[in-house]
């Protein structure tokens, strides 16, 4: 498995033994349990309300799931891609809080956005991944 999903796994608080691509594919598909979204939106010290936003996930389903202890698999997916992208962050800037800074910072390469702003859809976070892909590569960006 890639260490990036591996790695966003642990940003999500997944305690599984094998975390192997089907694996992970297998969990998105049941739902991640509540404390990936504990996991998730405490990983880095941004606004809770930017991360709600980012996660397109509206307050009162919100306390739904807290109730259920469940996610669908698409609300888990959006998960798992902000995982990624923390991960990889983290991985390419050198911590947590370098990354929620450079989330929270207009970026020439997304058009003077800030990454934050693109991760609420699958396009718009592989153009983040993309950029930091390049900061760790020493392209300018």
């Amino acid at each position: 498995m890639s260490e990036l999903l591996e790695t966003a796994l642990d940003v999500l608080d997944v305690r599984e033994p094998h975390k192997t691509p089907l694996a992970a594919a297998e969990l998105i598909q049941r739902g991640l349990h509540w404390n990936a979204y504990v996991a998730v939106t405490t990983a880095l010290p941004l606004p809770a309300e930017e991360v709600k936003v980012v996660l397109a996930i509206p307050e009162r389903t919100l306390a739904r799931r807290r109730r259920t202890k469940r996610f669908t698999p698409e609300e888990s997916e959006r998960m798992l891609r902000i995982a990624r992208v923390i991960a990889q962050g983290t991985e390419v800037l050198g911590s947590k809080a370098a990354t929620a800074s450079w989330l929270q910072t207009g970026n020439r390469a997304l058009g003077g956005k800030r990454p934050l702003e693109l991760l609420n859809t699958s396009v718009g976070a592989e153009m983040v991944s993309s950029v930091l892909t390049r900061l760790a590569y020493g392209v300018y960006s």
